[in-house]
């Protein structure tokens, strides 16, 4: 995480240079144009830093870099890191309830991060994944409203395990885009297809983690998750929810570990690291909720 701080801290840099050189260009030499350009970027990159330090928001870089190891293609963690950036602003404008002050450091970061995007000039492979990525934002935030409605008529525990299994792995498909930057130049479509699968899957445990961790935060802020509404039923107990959720879950991610065990070394990597960190973030769920 420091290294990964530390990169997108120091981007901020680039956008100064630029913003430097559009100023003498407009014969605007007042001093404190540039110092307050300065100062406002650096309250709204370190907006965004402190809410991954804090874990209000998670950087799927970080994850994906985790899984990948030393087989990380370290010329594109930049262009990852500001897709990053610009997808936790826009959940948050999304889900939370956030003051005019906050917003405003969000729309002057999002500015940065996507100027910092467009001028990497990512490959057609990125960008169409990224447009796809952005689509699917509208399109989960509407999924999950629809399944929290279903899930709250269902008494069957199977189909509501069923509807949260599907909205989880929804949801977990957020962290595609970073493994498809991460992949961008592997051309083992197969084994491409499959580190993808597992990551969602562990994405999706993941989700369902934060969410877990976060439910006294959201039911303060009024914030209606599954996790919250499943937490409050007095109809099934939670715990065990959980372990049938997460069962379904490593039953997946298991058979895609057990299927490719032939692959070369690379692409082993990732799928075997994505399967420990599913395990260590359900034995993270498990204490949270024995506690």
């Amino acid at each position: 995480m420091k290294e990964i701080i530390s990169i997108y801290k120091k981007s901020v840099d680039e956008n100064l240079k630029d913003i430097g050189s559009i100023l003498k260009k407009l014969d605007i030499r007042n001093p404190e144009v540039f110092l307050s350009c300065k100062k406002i970027l650096n309250l709204s990159a370190d907006n965004v830093i402190n809410k991954w330090l804090s874990g209000r928001k998670y950087s799927r870089t970080v994850f994906v870099k985790q899984a990948f190891g030393k087989f990380y293609p370290k010329k594109y963690i930049k262009i990852s890191m500001s897709i990053d950036a610009m997808i936790n602003i826009l959940d948050d404008l999304i889900d939370e309830k956030i003051d005019d002050k906050e917003k405003t450091l969000y729309i002057f970061e999002f500015s940065r991060v996507f100027s910092l995007y467009s001028f990497k000039k990512p490959k057609e492979k990125i960008q169409t994944a990224i447009g796809h990525d952005f689509n699917k934002l509208i399109s989960l935030a509407v999924a999950e409203k629809v399944y929290q409605k279903m899930i709250a008529k269902e008494k069957n525990i199977e189909k509501i395990i069923k509807h949260s299994v599907q909205i989880f792995g929804c949801r977990g498909t957020d962290i595609n885009i970073f493994n498809e930057i991460a992949l961008t130049d592997v051309k083992n479509n197969n084994a491409a297809k499959e580190i993808k699968e597992i990551g969602r899957i562990f994405r999706a445990v993941n989700i369902f983690k934060k969410d877990i961790k976060d439910i006294s935060y959201d039911k303060k802020m009024e914030l209606e998750t599954i996790v919250t509404f499943m937490s409050s039923r007095k109809d099934y107990n939670f715990l065990c929810y959980t372990e049938k959720l997460l069962d379904k879950f490593l039953e997946k991610a298991k058979k895609i570990k057990s299927s490719t065990k032939s692959l070369n070394i690379k692409y082993r990597t990732p799928i075997e690291n994505y399967y420990k960190m599913i395990e260590k973030d359900k034995r993270k769920i498990i204490k949270l909720l024995s506690n």
